[in-house]
């Protein structure tokens, strides 16, 4: 048990806190979920390099236990250096969209995230009609990008 939390510890040189401004955002759009009614933690984290901008996973039992006294707990990951590229209405969609897939199945009594982008794009295209969370996401894939490039051509 120790020794899984002790490896993510060696790994966390690649996580650091968000900015307050991004810290804002996640919170004001975890609390339109409601998810704390059901005793559901957030730990909003920085990365310093990722396939996608902002990412929501849900943490394995033994992050929740250290995290949360044995709450069940999700993490918010922000790749800040790609994130703060966007314009602030794309950073809100963006971090509107992964919330989307988050929800608590009362009858199970289960944590539920769908990370199938596809299922991200349909639930924003059902409440925003005639906009194109497509584009938004292949914007969000060449800022990515154009960092790795920027990084190759550094070296």
């Amino acid at each position: 048990m120790f020794l899984v939390l002790i490896k993510k510890i060696r790994h966390m040189g690649n996580f650091s806190e968000v900015d307050e401004d991004i810290e804002k955002m996640v919170n004001d759009e975890f609390a339109k979920t409601g998810l704390k009614d059901y005793n559901i933690g957030l730990k909003i984290l920085s990365v310093s390099n990722a396939k996608s901008v902002v990412t929501v996973k849900k943490a394995n039992d033994i992050e929740s236990y250290f995290l949360s006294n044995d709450n069940p707990m999700i993490f918010a990951f922000v790749y800040s250096e790609a994130f703060d590229r966007l314009d602030a209405e794309d950073q809100q969609r963006l971090i509107e969209m992964e919330f989307s897939t988050v929800h608590f199945n009362v009858d199970k009594e289960k944590l539920i995230i769908e990370n199938k982008p596809c299922s991200k794009v349909i639930n924003m295209n059902r409440k925003y009609e005639g906009e194109d969370f497509v584009t938004l996401l292949e914007r969000s894939y060449e800022i990515i990008n154009e960092i790795k490039q920027e990084r190759k051509e550094m070296k």
